[in-house]
């Protein structure tokens, strides 16, 4: 057992200096005390390298948690989950993410960087300065939980022995929307409706803000006809939030390496079949359909063609 923010999943510190990924090793990690307890005071009217054990304990958490919600839903050593040690369930061992807190090369991002099974991530964290103390990213869940999941992403499409599926154009775009969808439904509560504003950036992202946008679509259609589990561990097929969850990441697993919008829709449509006899295929057309993704949507040389139709066994009434 360490008594430092490291363990089997994640190795947790901090980088003011921004040396990376080299010699992440020699980083300092915050201490347990006698106790076991990783308790550090904050205070947000400092600057955040007076609070970085706290900040390096959020990322530690939250990573860790992402894990084991994930391992729920299918990301485990087979399918190329982050683990120094697989305990002899398949899939590589020694690729546990490195999270680089408070990373000091840069400023207002995050970023990670995945690679295939066997390849550890590495995970950078930085620090915001628009504001005055600077802002710390690595107390925003939503932006720790977008980052972790392209290691979802990645590992998942194409198989975990390829890594490289989503690199660019717009596969590479819906990896965003893939990241901001689940950062977005990890965080969003019980009480919120599909009329609230939520919002994970006040910008538009290209090719991710459509398919995330179009993701969460199905999302609401989900959770109003199922309705919502505060509990992400049961991967419950009975709760709307959970079960658009578990079919959005089993299509991940079936959709082929570089995916187009109509791939990624088609295998979360043929992953809610083989999870649940096409329970859900009208539900999700309509969903598809309404943000232009519906059976009639044709790719053009600049983009999509909007299409609103759904298979002829939806149209009823």
């Amino acid at each position: 057992m360490y008594r430092e923010t490291r363990g089997n999943n994640v190795h947790a510190q901090a980088d003011p200096e921004g040396i990376g990924w080299k010699k992440w090793e020699q980083l300092p990690r915050p201490q347990a005390n006698a106790d076991m307890g990783f308790d550090f005071p904050i205070d947000l009217s400092l600057e955040p390298s007076n609070y970085s054990d706290a900040a390096v304990t959020n990322l530690f958490y939250w990573c860790n948690m992402m894990h084991d919600i994930l391992y729920q839903y299918g990301f485990n050593e087979v399918a190329g989950n982050l683990q120094d040690d697989n305990f002899n369930r398949g899939g590589k061992d020694n690729d546990a993410l490195v999270a680089l807190a408070q990373y000091g090369d840069e400023t207002d991002n995050s970023l990670i960087f995945v690679g295939r099974d066997g390849k550890r991530p590495n995970m950078r964290m930085f620090l915001w300065d628009y504001t005055t103390p600077m802002r710390d990213g690595d107390l925003s869940n939503d932006i720790i939980i977008h980052e972790y999941t392209h290691a979802l992403s990645v590992r998942l499409t194409g198989g975990p022995s390829n890594g490289a599926c989503l690199g660019y154009g717009e596969p590479g775009g819906m990896g965003e929307g893939w990241s901001d969808f689940v950062a977005m439904l990890i965080t969003t509560k019980e009480n919120r409706t599909a009329k609230d504003s939520v919002t994970i950036a006040g910008y538009v992202m290209e090719g991710g803000t459509i398919w995330g946008t179009i993701l969460f679509e199905v999302y609401w259609a989900f959770v109003s006809k199922y309705g919502y589990t505060a509990d992400f561990y049961s991967a419950s097929e009975t709760h709307g939030n959970t079960l658009i969850l578990k079919l959005v990441i089993l299509g991940m697993k079936l959709q082929p390496c570089q995916p187009s919008f109509k791939d990624a829709r088609d295998a979360i449509i043929l992953a809610d079949r083989l999870l649940t006899g096409s329970k859900n295929l009208c539900l999700l057309w309509g969903a598809f359909a309404r943000r232009g993704l519906g059976i009639d949507t044709n790719a053009t040389e600049t983009g999509y063609k909007n299409g609103f139709g759904v298979p002829n066994e939806c149209n009823i009434g």
